[in-house]
């Protein structure tokens, strides 16, 4: 439970807003057919493909843009949580290595 709430708190609010609208949108356009219907009239001018696996399709565009969006931690706890994976890989870069590799000229 602690791992679970540790990752919640390392994605922001935006994070989780834009996850909530991706799952409700994708819940939405699985369970109307009106919705389906059309948004499939947006995708007249397609290939066959795109309206022949139209829910498929959302479906994937759906998981991918969900981990997409949960792949980026923004908020101060997610950098941190970041930093600590960095520093515990063997070949870590030193605080010289970095200074060095972002100082402005």
């Amino acid at each position: 439970m602690q791992t679970i709430l540790a990752w919640l708190k390392s994605k922001n609010i935006t994070t989780h807003t834009v996850g909530g609208f991706i799952i409700a949108f994708a819940v939405a356009y699985n369970s109307s057919p009106q919705l389906r219907d059309y948004i499939g009239t947006l995708f007249t001018g397609f290939p066959v493909v795109v309206s022949k696996l139209g829910i498929l399709c959302a479906d994937i565009a759906a998981g991918v843009a969900l981990w997409r969006n949960y792949a980026h931690s923004g908020s101060d706890a997610g950098v941190l949580a970041r930093a600590r994976e960095i520093q515990s890989k063997p070949d870590a870069p030193t605080a010289a290595q970095v200074d060095a590799a972002t100082t402005q000229k």
